[in-house]
C-alpha cells in the first residue's frame, strides 16, 4: 500500500504540473495569436490615419471580429468601427508626447464584453492619436475553459486509473515475492535439491529467481562435497585406528619382552599414517578457508626441488634426475610451494619403477615444473579424477602403498591458490605432472607483501644441472 500512494502522489504531482502548463501553453498561443491579428489591423488603420482623412465608420477587416477606434490626444473618439458604438466614450486615451510604442491592455470589459485592447500611438499633423484595437474574448475564454474543464476532470480521472494499475502491479509482484519466499523457506540443509519455481515474466524478479538457483546450485555442491569429504576422512581414519587398536590387544596378549620388540614399530607406524592424514586434512582446510594464500615471498623454488628430490634419493631406490633443474622465483607462500613439490615426488615414488625426472625451466611469465616417472601411467579419461579429495586410481590398492588419495587433491588446489594451472600428460613409459606457477613480477603473480627469502642474484642464475649422487 504504500507503493501505491507514494506513486499515486508523485503521479498527482506530475499531472497537476503538466495540467497547468497545457492551460498556460493553450492561453499563451490563443493570447499571441489575437495579438498578431490586432497588431496587423492597427498597422494598416495607421496608415490609413497618416495620410489625413480618417473615414468614419472606419473599414472593416473582413473575418476579423476585433473592434477599432482612433481617439484625439484629448479623448474625442475620430472614428470608429461601424459594428461598435460606445456611446463616444473613448476604448482606451492616448499617452502625451511623442509615441511611445504599442501598448496592450489584457481582458478589459467594455459594453459587457471581454475584450484585450492593444493600442498603438500614431503622429500626425502636429498631434498624436491613437489606434486603439479591442480583439474579443469570448472565443478565447471558451477554449481556455474547455482545456482547464478537460485537465481537472481528466487528469484526476486518469489519476485513479494509474493508481488502480500501480495497485494490481504492486499486488501481482508481492505475491510472486511471497510465492518464493515460501518456497526459499521451504528448502534446508537436509533438502537442496529443490528450486525456486522460474516467473514466465521476463522482468527483474526472475533475474533474482535464476540468481537465487544459481546460488542454490553452488550451495548444494559445496554441502554435497563437504559430506562427501567428511564420510571420506572417516573413513580414512578407520583403518589406520582399527589397526592401532589390533596391535595393542595383540601387545596385551604378550609378555612385555616382546610387547614392544614386536608391535611397537607397527604402531609407530599407523601414527605417522593417522599424522600425514591429518595434516593433509588440515591443510585442505586452509586452502578451502583461504582461497588465495595471504602470505606471498619471493621463492626460489628450484632450490625447493632439489632439495625434494634429495629427500626422495635417501628415502627411496629410485634413481632421480635433477639435471634440468634451472633457477625459478615465484611469489608465492613457501609452506604452499614446499608442499606442492613434496606430494609431486611422493605420488611419483609410489608409482615409479626406477626413476623420476625433475625438470624446471622459467620465462619473463611463468615457471614450468615437470615430475614425470616411469611407472604405468595415468589414462586420460582418469586425469581430472585424480585431482579429487580421496580418489585413488587403484581402489584396490592397500591405504599403506597408495597413500590417502589426498595428495594430489593438495597439489591442486595450492596451484590454483597461486594463480597456476597443473596437467598430466604421457611419458611413454609413465606420466608427466606439469605445473605452472606465475613468475614473480609478471603480470598475474600478486606483488610479494614481504622480502625474498634468498636473493635472487640478479635478472639470471646459471642452471643447476648437477646431479647429486643418490647415497
Amino acid at each position: 500500500m504504500r507503493v501505491t500512494l507514494a506513486a499515486t502522489l508523485i503521479a498527482a504531482v506530475g499531472l497537476a504540473s503538466a495540467g497547468s502548463l497545457l492551460v498556460t501553453g493553450v492561453s499563451n498561443s490563443l493570447l499571441g495569436n489575437i495579438d498578431d491579428a490586432a497588431r496587423e489591423r492597427a498597422q494598416t488603420l495607421s496608415t490609413v490615419v497618416t495620410r489625413g482623412a480618417v473615414p468614419d465608420p472606419l473599414p472593416s477587416s473582413g473575418v476579423d471580429t476585433s473592434i477599432a477606434q482612433v481617439v484625439a490626444s484629448d479623448g474625442h473618439v475620430i472614428a470608429s468601427s461601424r459594428e461598435f458604438d460606445a456611446g463616444g466614450a473613448a476604448l482606451a486615451q492616448p499617452t502625451e508626447g511623442p509615441p511611445a510604442g504599442e501598448h496592450i491592455k489584457d481582458q478589459t470589459t467594455v459594453a459587457h464584453g471581454h475584450f484585450r485592447i492593444l493600442t498603438l500611438p500614431v503622429r500626425t499633423e502636429g498631434s498624436t492619436v491613437a489606434i486603439v484595437i479591442a480583439s474579443p474574448l469570448s472565443d478565447y475564454d471558451q477554449a481556455v475553459g474547455r482545456v482547464t474543464a478537460a485537465a481537472v476532470v481528466g487528469g484526476p480521472t486518469l489519476l485513479v486509473l494509474l493508481a488502480i494499475a500501480v495497485w494490481t502491479l504492486v499486488r501481482y509482484t508481492l505475491r510472486v515475492i511471497d510465492r518464493i519466499r515460501g518456497q526459499l523457506d521451504a528448502i534446508t540443509s537436509a533438502d537442496l535439491h529443490h528450486r525456486v519455481d522460474v516467473p514466465p515474466a521476463r522482468d527483474d524478479i526472475r533475474s533474482l529467481v535464476l540468481t537465487m538457483n544459481q546460488m542454490l546450485d553452488r550451495l548444494e555442491n559445496a554441502v554435497t562435497a563437504q559430506r562427501r569429504f567428511v564420510s571420506d576422512a572417516a573413513h580414512e581414519l578407520r583403518s589406520p585406528l582399527a589397526a592401532l587398536r589390533v596391535q595393542l590387544d595383540v601387545s596385551h596378549r604378550r609378555s612385555e619382552a616382546d610387547r614392544w620388540q614386536h608391535e611397537a614399530p607397527r604402531m609407530i607406524h599407523e601414527v605417522d599414517r593417522l599424522t600425514r592424514l591429518v595434516d593433509d586434512l588440515l591443510a585442505l582446510s586452509h586452502l578451502d578457508e583461504n582461497a588465495r594464500p595471504g602470505r606471498r615471498d619471493l621463492v626460489d623454488i628450484d632450490e625447493i626441488v632439489l632439495t625434494e628430490a634429495q629427500n626422495l634419493r635417501l628415502t627411496s631406490s629410485l634413481t632421480v634426475h635433477t639435471r634440468e633443474v634451472s633457477a625459478g622465483l615465484v611469489a608465492g607462500h613457501p609452506d604452499l610451494l614446499t608442499r606442492i613439490v613434496r606430494n609431486l615426488l611422493d605420488n611419483a615414488r609410489r608409482h615409479a619403477r626406477t626413476r623420476v625426472d625433475l625438470s624446471l625451466s622459467a620465462t619473463d611469465q611463468r615457471v614450468e615444473l615437470v615430475v614425470a616417472d616411469d611407472g604405468q601411467g595415468i589414462p586420460p579419461e582418469y586425469r581430472k579424477e585424480v585431482f579429487r579429495r580421496f580418489h585413488r586410481l587403484d581402489q584396490a590398492r592397500s591405504r599403506d602403498t597408495g597413500g590417502s588419495g589426498l595428495g594430489l587433491a593438495i597439489v591442486h588446489d595450492a596451484v590454483t591458490a597461486h594463480h597456476g594451472n597443473i596437467h598430466i600428460e604421457d611419458n611413454e613409459p609413465g606420466a608427466r605432472i606439469i605445473v605452472w606457477l606465475p613468475a614473480a613480477g609478471s603480470d598475474s603473480s600478486p606483488p610479494p607483501s614481504l622480502l625474498p627469502l634468498s636473493p635472487p642474484g640478479g635478472t639470471t642464475r646459471s642452471t643447476r644441472n648437477q646431479e647429486q649422487p643418490k647415497q
